[in-house]
């Protein structure tokens, strides 16, 4: 991992460190201190895990600098600040293991109960392991058993799920530990020796601490006390790698497992080690007191085993009693029995023998609900485990059929674009062709016909551009760029450009702009254009008689801003409510059962709802039958004007004369038709399907005017069209004016095009955008 890595990654590999050794320096801590010095988050996140490390270690000095340290870069992060929560729980979670340390379980509980509700992602989940590992213990001194089994199980299935035996170890070999002190001994040689499994062959000490310890003593409460000394004598050989910490609750542990099997000068061997290592050697803990008990009586100096056992008594107001485990109380009120019978006081033994007995029922009777509890948590996690699996594997499946939809969605665009080039080629021969008739014919039949035929190459070339526009709004390439725009003047061009259809009607259509409002607006002018062509057309088409009304009136947005509230209004047929959302599907069209083309396809209001969305301008319908529709589109407003561009004449100039024209295309109908279209015009034109069959007939022709090239050629002709232009334009000892003829209608081929600065016309090509490219040409030899 390098310095230059991401931080979360190197909070993952900390962790991971972390899991596996305990105690061992953890590569990532240096990382995270490199990766940015003045990272208060990295620096705190390093200072925890160093922190956890030497608190394993015994070095009390050494926790206490990192904690401090932590909680410094804490206090250097501001309460925005993304990574604050994740630095306060570190701090928190490793403050809690002093407190842990020193039996001060209701402090532990306090301060991470309320980051209980803060565990899901992007909590690391060994960061939320080690907190419910650390309350399960805390509720256990506690007696709270119900959450003590609870976030033991939970710390289990999150160790378990990042696959991380250490940590799994210790989180088995804890509850082991928890259930044979409540006297649920299955349960305990159960998750013990499964903790043992994981760790007996290995040098995880920490893990070998807990998960060993606790079989140990589960072994020596079923009365397994051979195989529990066996076992002591296997941990006692590895004591070197334990801290203090460990060594005195081993050494205790040892002391009675030992007792119980009969060594007795063993097991005073290691009391004696244990009692200097304990917080308070006045005060022993129970652990070691019945362990010692035990050892004296049976040495025959039960009058010091008394007198042990006394002393923790008055030490403890509750006594026996106040013992924090079943176990426990049990065994001290056996060892104050076995004392009193040593010395001869029968009724003080029966007396705490009967105290044992009815302890030891209650006990059993706890165990017996810890089970059950056990069961039913056990139980309750499987079942959300697997609603988590069935979660994730529904994740996995919809990502992969997002990956499959993704996968369709660019086999469509790119069949999309080889149908539109494939359909174009055969449309735009035929349009050439058809305006080529136009002078021949005298005959007014012949003209009609041919205006027919017109009529139906525009309605293929509208049906073309319709489903791809369709296309492009639906796979989400219909991409907003909004800038400031001159809606009056777009409004007042829309209105011009379909008045005549309006006449043709005997339909009235009229423009209404407010004055209240700024002078333009912010959107994509070529989307929103496009949307608003499509609900002008579509009013059109459907209002029988009557009246069509565009226009813009004033508002305001919830923010007090001003908008535009650009309608389409028409006094047609109108549309019922139950119907107004089906009018926004692909080829819907309510009035039209016979499918008449001169009503369209039914896709003009299905680009207009994705155009909408595409340009964040919320869309309305107002409509009732016989009452006609008001579509409405909000705009926001913007104060200034757009740079205003210079206005194309009306009229095309005449063409200069001559001109010679290069036109290649390797599709043989579209090249005639285009090359013939260009000599009707009074053009030269050398034709062929590459630059270098242009090429070989040059030196006898004039100096070429222009090329007007398809994108898409052949695969042997040495590159598309633009390779070609580059060619002939080397070949050229003069400026060479260069035109793109094609059907490929691709946002990225569109976008090529603009940055290399070769205009491009799309098939079938526009005659009269083609003559004007045509009036911009300069000769370059004598007319």
């Amino acid at each position: 991992m390098t310095d230059a890595a991401p931080l979360s990654a190197l909070i993952d590999l900390a962790w991971q460190a972390h899991a596996q050794d305990r105690c061992a320096p953890n590569p990532a801590v240096a990382a995270l201190r490199a990766h940015a010095p003045d990272d208060a988050l990295a620096q705190g996140l390093a200072a925890t895990f160093e922190g956890r490390r030497q608190l394993w270690l015994g070095d009390t000095a050494a926790y206490e600098d990192a904690l401090a340290d932590a909680r410094r870069h804490l206090a250097g992060l501001s309460p925005a600040h993304p990574g604050r929560q994740a630095l306060a729980m570190a701090c928190d979670d490793l403050a809690t293991q002093w407190l842990h340390r020193h039996n001060r379980a209701d402090e532990v509980v306090a301060l991470l109960t309320p980051w209980l509700a803060h565990l899901a992602p992007p909590t690391h989940p060994l960061q939320t392991f080690t907190l419910l590992h650390r309350l399960a213990v805390a509720h256990e001194r506690l007696r709270q058993p119900e959450m003590a089994l609870r976030h033991h199980f939970e710390a289990i299935q999150t160790a378990r799920a990042v696959h991380a035996p250490v940590l799994l170890a210790i989180a088995l070999g804890s509850l082991g530990g928890y259930q044979a002190s409540l006297l649920d001994h299955q349960g305990a040689i159960e998750h013990c020796r499964e903790a043992w499994s994981l760790c007996a062959d290995t040098d995880q000490w920490p893990a070998i601490h807990v998960a060993g310890i606790n079989l140990m003593m589960a072994l020596s409460g079923t009365d397994q006390h051979a195989q529990a000394a066996a076992l002591a004598d296997r941990l006692s050989a590895w004591e070197a790698h334990f801290n203090a910490y460990q060594r005195w609750v081993r050494s205790a542990f040892y002391g009675s497992v030992y007792q119980r099997a009969g060594r007795l000068e063993l097991a005073q061997h290691w009391l004696d080690v244990s009692l200097p290592l304990c917080a308070d050697p006045a005060h022993p803990p129970v652990e070691w007191v019945w362990g010692q008990a035990a050892v004296w009586t049976d040495q025959g100096r039960a009058r010091e085993a008394w007198d042990l056992l006394e002393r923790l008594r008055q030490h403890d107001p509750e006594g026996f009693e106040g013992a924090t485990f079943p176990a426990d109380a049990c065994r001290l009120h056996d060892e104050a029995a076995r004392a009193c019978e040593a010395l001869g006081d029968l009724a003080g033994a029966l007396r705490h023998q009967r105290r044992a007995a009815t302890l030891g029922e209650q006990a059993h009777r706890r165990a017996a609900e810890a089970q059950r509890l056990a069961l039913s948590i056990r139980l309750e996690l499987a079942r959300l485990a697997d609603q988590r699996d069935r979660a994730l594997q529904e994740g996995r499946r919809l990502a992969e059929l997002n990956t499959a939809l993704a996968q369709a969605d660019a086999a469509k665009t790119r069949f999309l674009a080889a149908a539109s080039h494939d359909l174009r080629q055969p449309l735009h021969a035929l349009s050439l062709r058809a305006a080529m008739f136009e002078p021949l014919l005298n005959d007014p039949a012949q003209h009609a016909m041919l205006s027919e035929m017109n009529a139906c190459v525009q309605a293929l070339r509208g049906m073309l551009d319709s489903l791809l526009d369709l296309s492009r709004a639906e796979a989400g390439e219909a991409r907003a760029r909004p800038a400031p725009l001159d809606l009056r003047d777009l409004l007042l061009r829309l209105a011009s450009e379909h008045q005549p259809q309006a006449e043709s009607r005997g339909l009235q259509l009229s423009l209404r702009v407010s004055n209240a409002l700024p002078p333009a607006a912010l959107s994509d002018a070529l989307l929103l254009e496009s949307l608003l062509r499509n609900l002008l057309g579509n009013a059109l088409k459907y209002t029988p008689e009557g009246t069509v009304l565009l226009c813009a009136r004033a508002a305001r947005d919830g923010t007090g801003q001003p908008v535009w509230r650009l309608q389409v209004r028409d006094s047609g047929i109108g549309i019922a409510a139950e119907h107004q959302q089906a009018i926004f599907e692909p080829f819907v069209q309510l009035d039209n059962p016979g499918r008449q083309r001169q009503l369209g396809q039914g896709l003009g209001l299905a680009i207009v709802q994705r155009l909408a969305r595409a340009l964040d301008h919320p869309l309305s319908l107002r409509s009732a039958p016989g009452r006609g529709s008001c579509f409405e589109l909000r705009v926001p407003g913007h104060a200034g004007l757009p740079a205003s561009a210079a206005l194309v004449a009306a009229t095309l100039p005449p063409l200069p004369r001559p001109l010679h024209l290069a036109v290649i295309e390797d599709d043989e109908g579209s090249r005639r038709a285009l090359a013939g279209w260009l000599r009707s015009q009074g053009c030269r034109v050398t034709e062929g399907e590459d630059a270098r069959s242009i090429e070989a007939v040059l030196d006898t022709l004039p100096a070429l005017d222009g090329v007007i090239t398809d994108l898409q050629l052949a695969a042997d002709a040495g590159g598309d069209g633009v390779a070609q232009i580059e060619r002939l334009r080397l070949r050229c000892a003069h400026p060479l004016a260069a035109l793109i003829v094609s059907g490929d209608t691709r946002p990225d081929t569109a976008g090529r095009l603009q940055a290399l600065d070769l205009p491009c016309l799309r098939k079938p090509v526009d005659l009269a955008a083609l003559r004007q490219w045509l009036g911009r040409i300069t000769p370059q030899h004598p007319g």
